[in-house]
This record gives C-alpha cells, structure tokens and sequence, in this order.
C-alpha cells in the first residue's frame, strides 16, 4: 500500500492529514482491494465481460491462451490502481474520475478495458501465450499515454450505456444511487434459469418470483428493464478452454446472438403485452471461437502468401 501512500504524501505533506486521507481512500474506494477480497473475483469478472462486448478480438484470442483467462496481467493495474502504469500527474486523473462515480461505481474497469483497447492489438498480432503478455504489459509501464487511456475509457462507458441490452452479470456496473436515471438503461439479459444470483444481489437458487412488489413496480416504471429467457442455461464453453465461473458459480450469459427477451410493459399497457417475445437470430455474428479461429487463419494466410513472394 506504500505506492498509494506515496501519491496521497505527494499532495497532503501534513502527516496526520496525509493518514487520514489514506484510511478514506482503503475504506471508501471499491477499485481499492486485497488479494483475499471477493471483490477482486468480481472486478476480473466484469473484466472479462466488457472485453468480450468492447474488445471482442482481444478477447477471442485470449479465449484460446492456456490460462489466460486469469487476466493475471491486469492484476497489478487493480490491486495498486494504476500507480505503477503511470506517472503521477496521471494517476491522480485517473483516480479522482474514479472517484466522482459518474454513472458508475466500477470506471476503473473501464479503464482497463481501455488500456486493452490501446495496447492489446499487438497481443493479437504476435499471438502471444498467457506468459508473454504479462511481460509485455509489464514493460509497457510508465510508457503508456494516460490521457488517451482515459479519454478512451471514457467513449467505452458511453458506448456501454448505448448497447441495447447488457448480459446479468454486469448489472453490478449499473451501480450508485441515482446515477443512471439521467439517461435510459441498457436492458439486463439473463439465460440463468430463474435463479439468476445478479438480480437485486439474492442468494443462489432464488427465483425471480420472489422479488419483492415493490421493486418489481420500480422495474415496471422503466428504472431498468429485465430480460431473462426461460430456456436452457447456456454456458461459455468452447472445446477444453473453459471461461472461469462468475461469482457464486453462476455461468455467465451467452453472447446475443439467439436469446429470448421478455420486457415487463408499462402499468397502462394490457397485460397480454407483459411477455413481449423477441427472436435475435443473428447468423452474422460467430462465437467467440470461431471468429478466433478465422483471424488465425487469416494470418496465417497472410504468412504463406508473404512467404511465397519471399520464394519467388
């Protein structure tokens, strides 16, 4: 914690003020956390969420590494909030933005996502393994631009405010009281059986019958819109690689590609309208697999023809 310390002594040379100013910022930051915390199992979930939605052929090609679905390069830029990535002067940018909650309580994993986004396509294009990619973030510190990082993170909150429908496992990005009533909610798909963990923080295996009258006449009133599909649970499964289990050991919703919806109507619409069915069939978008696959042979296309000019 002495690098956290460090930037807090920089701006407060009082000692005890300096103390207080760091007891504030381990108690009422949620990006500030320990190994031990569940809350770090959380934030790599939404981690891994928002790649696979913003940074999707990032996360394909991580999607096929051996045990790069750890994200144990992103591990450090969570546990010490970017002081080690970054000089000073933009650390504290960073962390006063994460501070402000400004329609959500998790910015700072928009800015991982963001330093994904600048930084990761030559992940990509060298396709490296799980360990050479902590070495090449590794090296990128104090080599990045934190102002175009946080420029960046902040076009993908909007661009995530802007999607039609969210999966339920980040509902918890919707986060603060009254944050995100100055604009419409993204809609929350769920394919978790019914028992989905995400709805309101209930404990496993509680159905969505339970939630109380109350909330479910805010739900009506357009505070936020469930989707949920009552078909089979799907899972992220593709041959032996195996996406790691969000919280709870609820499996995470599938990509948007089929899904059932069912919005809940306004109290003034008929009641025949409450289950509104709607059919995304969209045969253009492959599984994250596929589309992994494809970019390797498209580069490895491009290999051999380049070799056979080189023959030539």
């Amino acid at each position: 914690m002495s690098d956290l310390l460090a930037s807090v002594l920089a701006i407060v040379q009082h000692e005890v003020d300096a103390f207080w100013c760091f007891v504030g910022l381990m108690e009422g930051s949620v990006f500030v956390t320990s190994p031990k915390d569940d809350v770090m199992d959380r934030q790599l979930t939404y981690f891994r969420e928002l790649l696979r939605m913003l940074v999707a052929r990032f996360y394909a090609h991580v999607l096929l590494q051996d045990d790069a679905m750890d994200m144990l390069f992103c591990h450090r830029w969570l546990l010490l909030s970017f002081k080690r990535e970054f000089f000073n002067e933009e650390v504290l940018k960073m962390w006063e933005a994460c501070w402000s909650h400004y329609q959500t309580e998790y910015f700072h994993i928009f800015l991982c996502v963001a330093m994904v986004q600048e930084y990761g396509s030559v992940v990509v294009e060298q396709n490296m393994s799980a360990d050479d990619m902590l070495q090449f973030f590794t090296d990128l510190s104090m080599k990045m631009d934190g102002t175009k990082v946080l420029r960046t993170a902040r076009q993908l909150l909007l661009k995530f405010r802007q999607l039609p429908g969210i999966p339920c496992s980040l509902r918890g990005l919707l986060s603060g009281p009254g944050i995100w009533d100055s604009a419409p909610l993204p809609e929350i798909q769920c394919s978790c059986h019914n028992t989905c963990v995400y709805l309101h923080g209930e404990s496993k295996g509680q159905s969505l019958e339970s939630i109380s009258e109350k909330e479910l006449s805010a739900e009506k009133k357009g505070r936020a819109k469930l989707v949920c599909d009552n078909g089979k649970a799907s899972s992220h499964l593709q041959d032996h690689h195996q996406i790691h289990e969000a919280p709870h050991d609820v499996t995470t919703c599938q990509s948007f590609s089929q899904i059932t919806v069912v919005e809940f109507a306004d109290d003034n619409n008929d009641k025949d309208h409450n289950n509104v069915l709607m059919e995304r069939n969209n045969k253009d978008i492959c599984s994250d697999a596929e589309f992994a696959n494809k970019d390797q042979q498209e580069q490895q296309s491009a290999k051999d023809e380049k070799q056979k000019a080189n023959d030539s």
